[in-house]
């Protein structure tokens, strides 16, 4: 008889996980829209800052290569995956970092993309610090203006998605073997026919060299071998399986009823057991008696059963147990009606029988009872109930699945039913209609259902897992994409309606973490979390996008200003102090927005949009809103051009310094000069330190260029020193960025910058922004040390915009503090300013530091700060800054008056 396969339906995780990974293609074809907007004249090593803005704090990896597989540009999250600085990157063969052990694996991208493809796949990734990872995205190959081949690749850590496909699969796998396993018992079928259909199932799903079923006669307890396979032969049969003097593996396993997974290196088994390399055995056991062994074996040593087999196979050897039990009924029975009977009682799952001629019932098996919780003689009185504790939403279905005629084939349907004590389950039916003796006519239906609760829940588990963020429980980015979607879609069909996204980022969440550690910033997420779903309705979205950003999607909103009036309310929220682990803590966001309408062609591209006004907004300062406009595509798009241009200007020798003085108050006496940088750019002009030095510090060129500034500006010192020397007590000053201060390798630098200009320390002074030293002031106090130990000045520059504490401005080893012009500009207007400063004098003469107030413009604000006796004061009342030149000639004029003096 001709068995049919039950085919396997793809359940909705599985389209989910899929629709995930199509995540990957849809970025790669935006980003090639995007290169496309690169100005023709830029070179091959361009890469657009709004690009990189938009991704640089995903968590999606974006690296550009050139032909040779130089790498050009990878963002941060490259770094932050890899373990490697953006400046171990640049500039190295990506076959020594990313793809390190993976030589072949560019040379094969590589000729995919000559061949005018791009490629797509996943590749294993090894991490500096030893983690290997898992990497799904897309290369393809992109010209720049001058013809030269880049290869851009874009990646996704998809590790977590990978284990959770791993799950899905597992289950899929077991439900697709169970499908298969009840498919193959008809009526009439013999122990030996389905022990070798069994064998050709369980060959597709695990490997195995030789195969063998064992069964237990339940009257004479004597074991039988009635069906084998493969080279190694099954055991003698045994007369009596509890007979002591015997000991074999599968006799264990019978006796014992627990499975047996055995390999050369087990020491499980008697030494003395004659065994082959990898053997595998499984009790086919029935809630009355182990009926007997499913063995598999292999003949090689390296060939082995896997943790996944074992499981597997566990899972399914009480289905194969019930299947022989139900055989051995028929064989020895004849197919009568009391062997139907007596199988059928003894069943896992609920068994019912309908006629062919009506809808009445002939058979309902006992075992309903633990399935539905009513009786099988309840049934048989009332053969509707069967469809009407199904659940209300999928009864049509059900009826539809229940009614329906097929030739013979086996149909299967996933539903739910409430029990008697009104719990829901699911269950799983597998109905056919049974031939009579001529295999043509209908002898009725035979039903068969099993409950798969614990299936289904599994499933939903893991597809809540692919849509939530784990530690908020909030939707992830995933979910944000695909609601902007829908808004879009829904924009495009109707002309009055509006909506908005919107991308917010806690403001100094590092200094929480850095702070209180993070454990307590992981509970103040979480606290965010709600608040932010309490501010917005069942309509809305809210998704942690990664760290401390959010995304809210605002669906069907009256007009543009409710989005507005929203982002107020979640401003006011996270306003409110946070109390968590017994701390305190006060937070604020900076918030961008894109509104309807817009013109992004994608949800990718409006949450670019949108985190494009959030970089604005936090360029502005903190717990500010922006709303997306072009004028800030246009500003990013200068940005990119500045950043690309940057790399270009110190070999073109378009950075140069101007020199601030520094003077005393009362007798104007010069004390040392501020080194300040600036680019003259060949389109737009001489530009200022504010705008390419973040650019600079986002790209990690201001690493060069501030060793560059800080050379240049001691060797003009030191050369000063020489040709002038009655002002040898003249000290420099150099600005220090946020990037350069965190590095390492800082100390070195400046002490090797010293030792080659020949410049004493003491005349050297650096300066660090209060924001700077206060964003991790722990780490901050360690490296002033180290820096003072070189003997030089240290300053702290903008002092009194930041949050400096006063114990740890008490260990600080600085030598001045440098008063922020803010405080200067409305000194004389706002008494509170002139209050703040004198307040800053007083607390400086404590700690034995000096003070420099600049930004002083005007005489009437020199003559207040000589007035409350500031000592050192700089400013353009006094002097602009200067080039070398009039810097050198304002040096001679000084020079020479002392030497008149």
């Amino acid at each position: 008889m001709k068995h049919k396969k039950v085919p396997h339906r793809q359940s909705d995780t599985t389209t989910q996980i899929r629709a995930l990974q199509n995540r990957n293609a849809q970025l790669h074809s935006s980003l090639q829209e995007l290169l496309k907007l690169i100005h023709p004249a830029q070179p091959s090593t361009y890469v657009p800052e709004w690009v990189t803005q938009a991704l640089e704090h995903s968590p999606s990896l974006v690296v550009m290569t050139d032909n040779y597989g130089k790498i050009l540009y990878a963002n941060s999250a490259v770094s932050a995956l890899s373990g490697y600085s953006k400046k171990e990157l640049l500039g190295s063969q990506i076959q020594n970092s990313l793809l390190q052990g993976q030589e072949g694996t560019f040379a094969h991208i590589a000729s995919v993309l000559h061949s005018g493809r791009s490629w797509k796949g996943k590749i294993p990734h090894q991490c500096k610090r030893s983690q290997s990872v898992l990497l799904e995205g897309a290369v393809f190959q992109h010209e720049d203006g001058l013809g030269v081949p880049q290869f851009v690749g874009l990646w996704e850590n998809v590790s977590d998605h990978a284990e959770i496909q791993k799950e899905k699969a597992k289950l899929s796998r077991e439900l697709s073997l169970l499908d298969e396993i009840s498919g193959l018992r008809d009526f009439g079928c013999k122990t030996c026919q389905f022990c070798e259909d069994v064998s050709k199932v369980l060959k597709k799903y695990v490997g195995f060299d030789s195969l063998y079923f064992g069964l237990v006669d339940p009257e004479t307890n004597a074991l039988h071998f009635p069906y084998a396979t493969g080279p190694i032969p099954h055991p003698t049969p045994v007369e009596n399986v509890w007979d002591k003097e015997l000991e074999a593996p599968f006799l264990t396993v019978i006796r014992t009823g627990r499975p047996l997974l055995w390999h050369p290196e087990s020491s499980s088994l008697p030494r003395s057991a004659k065994i082959p390399a990898s053997w595998f055995g499984l009790p086919l056991r029935t809630p009355q008696r182990i009926g007997g062994i499913l063995c598999l074996q292999h003949s090689t040593a390296p060939e082995r059963f896997s943790r996944d087999d074992f499981k597997l196979l566990k899972n399914i050897t009480p289905q194969l147990a019930l299947s022989f039990e139900q055989i051995r009924f028929e064989e020895e029975l004849n197919i009568s009606q009391m062997r139907s009977q007596q199988v059928l009682d003894t069943a896992h799952d609920m068994e019912l029988w309908k006629s062919p001629e009506s809808e009445q019932l002939l058979y309902v098996s006992p075992s309903c009872e633990r399935l539905t919780g009513r009786t099988s003689s309840e049934f048989m009185e009332n053969p509707d109930l069967i469809s009407r504790i199904v659940h209300v939403e999928d009864r049509a279905q059900w009826v539809k699945f229940y009614t329906k005629k097929t030739q013979f084939r086996n149909r299967r349907h996933e539903f739910r039913i409430v029990r008697k004590d009104g719990e829901e389950c699911w269950v799983c039916a597998v109905c056919k209609n049974i031939p009579g003796p001529d295999g043509k006519t209908d002898q009725g239906l035979r039903c068969s259902l099993r409950d798969i609760t614990k299936h289904k829940k599994l499933e939903e588990n893991l597809s809540y897992k692919a849509d939530h963020d784990s530690l908020t429980g909030l939707t992830n980015r995933n979910v944000a994409t695909r609601h902007a979607k829908q808004v879009m879609a829904k924009s495009r069909r109707r002309k009055k309606y509006n909506y908005a996204v919107i991308f917010l980022d806690l403001d100094r969440f590092k200094f929480v973490n850095d702070s209180f550690g993070h454990s307590c910033g992981d509970s103040l997420l979480k606290e965010v979390a709600g608040r932010l779903l309490s501010c917005i309705r069942e309509t809305d979205t809210v998704s942690r996008y990664g760290g401390d950003e959010f995304i809210i999607v605002l669906d069907e909103l009256e007009n543009r200003n409710d989005a507005i009036k929203i982002v107020k309310r979640i401003r006011e929220s996270l306003a409110l102090p946070f109390l968590t682990q017994d701390k305190k803590i006060t937070l604020s966001a900076s918030f961008g927005l894109v509104l309807s309408p817009s013109n992004e062609p994608s949800p990718e591209e409006m949450i670019r949009s949108a985190n494009i006004a959030l970089h604005v907004a936090k360029e502005s300062g903190r717990n500010k809103i922006r709303v997306f406009s072009k004028k800030m595509l246009e500003r990013v798009l200068k940005m990119s051009r500045l950043e690309h241009e940057l790399q270009a200007a110190r070999k073109n020798n378009q950075f140069f310094l101007v020199y601030q003085p520094i003077f005393e108050t009362g007798t104007e006496k010069l004390s040392g000069m501020e080194a300040l940088c600036r680019w003259q750019h060949p389109k737009h002009g001489l530009l200022y330190p504010k705008e390419f030095i973040p650019i600079a510090e986002e790209s990690g060129d201001i690493i060069d260029l501030g060793l560059w500034v800080l050379r240049e500006a001691c060797s003009t010192m030191a050369a000063w020193h020489k040709n002038f020397p009655e002002l040898s007590e003249l000290i420099i000053s150099v600005n220090i960025s946020a990037v350069q201060f965190r590095m390492a390798s800082l100390v070195d630098q400046v002490s090797t910058i010293l030792e080659e200009t020949q410049l004493q320390p003491d005349k050297l002074n650096l300066e660090i922004t209060e924001s700077t030293i206060m964003e991790n002031a722990e780490s901050a106090l360690f490296m002033l040390k180290r820096l003072k130990t070189l003997g030089i000045r240290l300053s702290i520059d903008d002092f009194g915009t930041g949050y400096s504490s006063l114990s740890y401005l008490r260990q600080f080893p600085v030598t001045s503090l440098k008063v922020d012009k803010s405080f200067t500009a409305d000194m004389l207007e706002e008494e509170n300013s002139l209050e703040i400063i004198k307040a800053m004098l007083a607390l400086a003469n404590a700690m034995k530091l000096e003070v420099i107030v600049e930004g002083v413009e005007q005489s009437h604000q020199l003559k207040e700060l000589e007035r409350i006796q500031c000592k050192y004061v700089q400013g353009f009342h006094l002097a602009r800054p200067l080039s070398l030149e009039k810097a050198e000639d304002l040096l001679a004029k000084t020079h020479t008056c002392l030497e008149a003096e």
